[in-house]
């Protein structure tokens, strides 16, 4: 390779240097960049790429319990360049795999998310045909022009028989209303069930939540014996017998059941509720009251005076007609606008009142600059409900000076 400079004028030599250099260099990345003349080629990577492969690392040949197998595959082109993610499952020592399938990223089987590159299948012990020993696994993702990852593998022991699995609660019964004001006795059952049978069961719980009760008020054991409650000793139906004077509340009770194995291991649990009613009217109650003892009349304002009480029902909220106080002067007298009516609407601007619906009656009351008469306010407060039954009664003395 070479360079030739034809020269029809004179050149400053330093122009000549400058011009052989240039010349030089641009044959020089000529050279390089020459298919016939470079045997090195700059590389696009286009194959995709599979890591952290999961695996069980024991399964049992005999068992349905379902195992997920989940890889990382990345491609430079996207994921949607991905054709097919792959596993295969050979015996060590065996040429011939034992099953084959593929991994899928659609947020089921094993899945969690869909389209984030997690690929994932869940597997189990049959696909050993009864037999046991070490199992490789390997995992390889393919694109859509044919490039194949590299292989991620893991090593599956597989063992004869079944593992001791939980046992399991399929369904469970007990009465969807008890009357709170009625003694009565009630059974609740629970279906169990255990891969080992039920010679594996130890016991199965309940627990009884009431309502707002984070802990349990309650545990106790169901029993398969043809007692208390129960029909027929040993048909894997489990009972326990209640009474009603659990429940005071018109509101909903959860029972959570739980079964536990021989080995300590515990099903899922199965939760329930039973609506607690009154046969009869139950009258409301208020509690709580909030209104200050003394108030000093403001002369250049208007002074506001915020009142609370808070009402329950036994048949519910929805059952209150209606909150009230009568107001009595300091000369006995009931004062020409009594009664005063709470509310429970969530208007702070115009009763005070700051959540609807939570059961706390508020009122304000606007007392002006001059012409209120001192001395001690008497405050009578009662609710009613819908079936006119009155509640208990709340008295309060506010003092008013100047």
């Amino acid at each position: 390779m070479s360079l030739v400079f034809k020269m029809n004028r004179a050149v400053h030599p330093q122009r000549f240097k400058n011009a052989y250099l240039y010349g030089l260099l641009i044959s020089t990345l000529m050279w390089f960049c020459s298919d016939d003349d470079n045997p090195v080629q700059m590389e696009t990577t286009v194959v995709p790429e599979v890591t952290s492969l999961i695996a069980p690392s024991i399964i049992y040949n005999a068992s349905p319990k379902k195992h997920t197998v989940s890889v990382k595959v990345t491609d430079p082109q996207g994921l949607e360049d991905i054709e097919s993610v792959r596993y295969e499952i050979d015996k060590s020592g065996s040429a011939t795999p034992s099953t084959q399938g593929e991994l899928r990223d659609e947020g089921k089987a094993g899945d969690i998310i869909p389209n984030d590159g997690t690929y994932a299948t869940q597997i189990d012990g049959s696909f050993a045909q009864n037999d046991s020993g070490k199992f490789n696994l390997s995992v390889t993702a393919r694109d859509l022009s044919g490039n194949v990852s590299n292989v991620d593998t893991a090593v599956i022991l597989v063992r004869s028989g079944t593992e001791n699995l939980p046992p399991e609660i399929s369904a469970v019964q007990l009465p969807k209303r008890v009357a709170v004001d009625s003694l009565f006795e009630f059974v609740m059952t629970a279906d169990v069930s255990d891969p080992e049978g039920l010679s594996d069961v130890q016991k199965v719980t309940y627990q009884l939540f009431p309502p707002a009760h984070p802990n349990p008020t309650l545990t106790g054991q169901m029993l398969d014996n043809g007692q208390s409650g129960d029909t027929t000793a040993g048909d894997g139906t489990y009972s326990a017998e209640l009474s009603t004077d659990l429940f005071t509340e018109a509101a909903d009770y959860f029972f959570r059941f739980q079964a536990e194995d021989e080995r300590g291991n515990k099903s899922p649990p199965k939760v329930a509720s039973i609506r607690g009613f009154f046969i009869g009217n139950r009258a409301p109650v208020i509690s709580n009251l909030v209104a200050p003892d003394t108030v000093r009349i403001n002369p250049d304002q208007v002074t506001r005076i915020l009142i609370t009480i808070d009402v329950t029902d036994p048949q519910g909220l929805s059952d209150i007609d209606f909150v009230r106080f009568r107001s009595f002067l300091p000369n006995g007298n009931e004062a020409s606008n009594s009664p005063f009516e709470l509310s429970d609407d969530g208007n702070t601007v115009a009763t005070g009142d700051e959540i609807a619906g939570d059961g706390t009656y508020s009122i304000v009351i606007n007392l002006p600059p001059t012409g209120v008469q001192p001395g001690d306010f008497r405050f009578v407060f009662q609710a009613k409900d819908k079936s006119d039954a009155f509640s208990n009664v709340i008295e309060h003395i506010m003092t008013v000076v100047e």
